[in-house]
């Protein structure tokens, strides 16, 4: 496998995963223009105040990175479901569980439990 595929793989797994954004900019309405736009781009809606993340829900797709770094779409695929899988950074299990099924007064004494 090539390095160019390589590099694209990566990058669009990161984009999947929200460890990195596409370039761009918002504007005073709330929507999101790219810094550079491909010949994929063409075909998806402009930003509206109703839909104002089109573009930036194009930019993290597969067909998007593939036109990026010139590469084919289903090589890049390829490619991404190969890459190992990352171990997250932390163990996060959601909030703290607050109801523990003993009621909110389980961590009080039975003397104050009314």
């Amino acid at each position: 496998m090539s390095d160019k595929i390589q590099k694209a793989a990566q990058h669009y797994v990161d984009l999947k995963t929200r460890r990195r954004h596409p370039v761009g900019k918002f504007d005073r309405g709330g929507r999101w223009y790219p810094a550079q736009e491909h010949t994929c781009c063409a075909g998806i809606r402009g930003p509206s105040r109703a839909y104002p993340y089109s573009l930036l829900t194009h930019c993290r797709s597969a067909a998007h990175v593939a036109a990026e770094y010139g590469v084919e779409k289903a090589a890049l695929l390829k490619a991404a479901k190969a890459l190992p899988p990352e171990e997250p950074e932390n163990e996060y299990d959601g909030p703290p569980r607050l109801y523990d099924g003993e009621g909110w007064a389980a961590g009080l004494p039975w003397s104050e439990r009314r």
